[in-house]
């Protein structure tokens, strides 16, 4: 079982969602080499804005890949998809909220000096919109690298094996502070309905 904080009326905390983070990573990092054009887990890619500046890498991961997929890219989104389900299922239930429906999800990792300034995940100027954003914590062996809500004055690094989710609009600004020593490891995922809670 999990434990859940509370962090604000519409920010949670889901502690102890997975474990043996460290098993995971070794896995992801492992998998890496042996991948193919069959595997649900893709291999690491830049992951940079159009402008240059790079955070660091990323995996994408496709479910429809799933039957043709090698066991450690099967293990590793079956423990990744169960954990971020879970925790979704829990904000609705806690929340009260329907979340709708979630998109697909990867695997991020930033390099030392990478950062995310402050930024909502929807400004409310599409026709779908994002209702709630999560990021499921891979581990924590990093210095910096915190998760900084400024408006809500609200700054936590969660433990590995762990999931935040909040909403993706206005007055949620939200960003990654620097990573100072090691590598941060996380998976983003949204949830999109017609209508922004």
């Amino acid at each position: 079982m999990f434990d859940i904080k509370i962090l604000d009326e519409k920010i949670f905390q889901f502690i102890n969602v997975l474990n043996n983070t460290d098993e995971l990573i070794r896995l992801i990092e492992m998998d890496d080499k042996n991948i193919t054009d069959e595997d649900c887990v893709g291999k690491w890619l830049d992951w940079s804005t159009s402008d240059g500046y790079q955070f660091g890498f990323r995996k994408e991961i496709n479910s429809h890949k799933l039957n043709t997929s090698s066991d450690n890219s099967y293990k590793i989104f079956n423990l990744l998809d169960g954990a971020i389900s879970k925790c979704i299922e829990n904000y609705m239930s806690l929340s009260g909220n329907n979340v709708g429906r979630r998109t697909a999800f990867g695997i991020s990792k930033y390099n030392v000096g990478s950062e995310m300034g402050g930024h909502v995940d929807d400004y409310e100027d599409y026709d779908k919109n994002p209702t709630v954003s999560g990021i499921l914590y891979l581990n924590d062996n990093y210095q910096g690298g915190e998760l900084y809500f400024y408006n809500q004055d609200i700054k936590i690094k969660p433990p590995a094996g762990s999931m935040v989710i909040f909403p993706s609009i206005k007055p949620y600004f939200h960003e990654s502070l620097k990573v100072i020593d090691g590598i941060k490891y996380m998976c983003p995922v949204f949830c999109y309905t017609d209508k922004v809670i």
